[in-house]
């Protein structure tokens, strides 16, 4: 009989105030299957910061290159994507992708009033208050895949998915020479 071993997950993944100069407050990501991303803002030195974490309790050890990570202790520079590994019982790794992204402080307001729902996704998703927006679906290989025109009259548009492959999805939303990003994840 061959024994399974679980992967393991981030529970939560943040960089706390104390432990990080420039934050005036703890900055908490949003936990997706194997990404985590999150939202700094301005001005924030990416290089160096200390992450805090916690995962579920069948994880052994922590690396990012090849390095140790002790939460709350090891610093790094997520200056660009962080790839972690985390090893749980019998050495089954598990990777983990963590994304830094800063905010420009440009309309930040009028983009938070825009919604997109469920997410992840199945077979549809709902997008709120997005009204004659052109929103393009980004694979995380840069290639757009599907693309349309939010109506104006409507608050609530309803997207058919079901024919998009499962994985991440950046929607890049465009109106009039502004542009924003949302991260959906897609799964079957």
């Amino acid at each position: 009989m061959v024994t399974v071993f679980p992967l393991t997950d981030f529970e939560t993944y943040y960089f706390e105030a104390a432990l990080n100069s420039g934050l005036e407050e703890d900055v908490y990501g949003e936990v997706l299957n194997d990404t985590v991303i999150i939202l700094l803002p301005s001005g924030t030195n990416l290089n160096g910061l200390i992450a805090s974490f916690t995962c579920d309790d069948s994880w052994m050890a922590i690396y990012a290159n090849d390095v140790f990570q002790e939460p709350g202790v090891t610093p790094n520079d997520f200056n660009n994507p962080i790839e972690y590994l985390i090893y749980g019982p019998g050495g089954n790794p598990s990777l983990w992708t963590v994304i830094t992204e800063i905010e420009t402080g440009q309309n930040e307001h009028k983009y938070s009033d825009i919604s997109i729902y469920p997410n992840p996704a199945k077979n549809q998703l709902n997008i709120l208050n997005a009204n004659g927006y052109t929103v393009s679906f980004v694979t995380n290989l840069g290639i757009e895949v599907y693309s349309t025109e939010i109506e104006i009259e409507k608050e609530k548009q309803k997207i058919d998915i079901s024919k998009l492959e499962l994985g991440i999805y950046y929607l890049k939303f465009e109106n009039k020479g502004e542009e924003f990003v949302r991260k959906l994840v897609i799964e079957k």
